[in-house]
């Protein structure tokens, strides 16, 4: 079994590459990406102390997340394409 630090410290740097991206990227997409990244990584985390320490606490909370997930990337993918549509531009900086 892997250990349960091992998981930990990937989906902190799954967590970490999304603040990253979050603090360094300008483009749109991106941005999304990088949102995304950051759930994916909490929710790693809660599927792997659920693991570890035999409990269903864990995946209930994956259960939760999911659904929040799913639809944000639908309607944030909405945003940046009317985004593109109406700015002709994916980049944030330039915008502000």
């Amino acid at each position: 079994m892997i250990p349960l630090e091992h998981i930990l410290y990937i989906s902190g740097a799954l967590f970490a590459v999304g603040i990253f991206g979050l603090l360094w990227q300008t483009n749109l997409l991106r941005l999304l990406i990088a949102v995304e990244a950051m759930i994916n990584g909490a929710a790693f985390a809660f599927v792997g102390t659920a693991v570890h320490f035999n409990n269903v606490d864990g995946y209930m909370m994956f259960i939760m997340i999911l659904p929040v997930a799913a639809p944000a990337v639908g309607i944030g993918l909405a945003i940046v394409l009317h985004s593109a549509r109406l700015l002709k531009t994916l980049d944030v900086s330039k915008n502000a």
